[in-house]
């Protein structure tokens, strides 16, 4: 469970600075578009619409799935590159090709970055394109990042005079968009793993359950942060 535990609270802490970060950001590119004629861009896409995109329902929740599904597939992509890396012994062919100019920076990289990289470029494709779903199979689809959606969220209010009760009700919308990217990333990661490990599902159900039961017995200890202590040798 410990370990449980420091996953959990380390994702919390990573959500938070996901949102904290695209938040901040979002502000000052508002502040700053203020010094520049781009009316058209208020026009195009107005910040009521962004805002209601934030608010909790059914839809935002299913939409918040699916960009947990592209978050865990976006892993497993970045999983398979970084293998891929040290199955084909990429690094050493950079420094030994004068494509390449022998260059060990660029081994280097490629070594330690190359799989986060390609990981990264699916994400974004994947969340950009999800829309394109709505073309080919019935009903809507979207995705819902806490990222994306915090952007919205400080673009809008500076752009407009929400109430405070519209603004709390999108906080809590992007609450829910980023536990449900974290738990659906999450749980498809962790059953992926205990079935690689050959795992079956009636095992896989008592993990869950047993996690579940610790969570409502010690929540708090779920969301600290996480500690500096060293990892035990053996």
């Amino acid at each position: 469970m410990q370990l449980d535990r420091k996953v959990f609270s380390t994702q919390f802490v990573s959500l938070f600075g996901n949102f904290l970060m695209a938040f901040l950001f979002s502000c000052f590119i508002a502040l700053l578009l203020r010094f520049f004629p781009v009316d058209i861009i208020n026009q195009a896409i107005t910040p009521q619409y962004l805002m209601k995109k934030s608010m909790p329902s059914f839809s935002l929740v299913f939409y918040a799935a699916i960009a947990g599904f592209h978050l865990a597939f976006s892993g497993l992509i970045s999983g398979y590159f970084d293998n891929k890396v040290i199955a084909s012994n990429i690094s050493y062919r950079i420094r030994e090709s004068k494509l390449f100019f022998n260059s060990d920076r660029l081994a280097k990289y490629a070594d330690e970055k190359l799989g986060s990289l390609f990981g990264n470029i699916s994400i974004g494709f994947l969340l950009g394109s999800t829309f394109l779903l709505s073309n080919f199979l019935p009903g809507a689809f979207d995705s819902r990042h806490i990222a994306f959606s915090s952007s919205n969220l400080g673009y809008s209010i500076l752009n407009y005079h929400f109430n405070y009760q519209t603004i709390l009700w999108a906080l809590l919308g992007i609450f829910i968009i980023g536990m449900t990217n974290f738990l659906v990333s999450f749980s498809i990661t962790l059953v992926l793993t205990l079935r690689s490990r050959g795992a079956d599902y009636k095992s896989i159900a008592k993990v869950f359950l047993s996690t579940f039961l610790d969570f409502l017995k010690n929540t708090r200890e779920y969301f600290k942060a996480p500690g500096g202590e060293k990892m035990e040798e053996g």
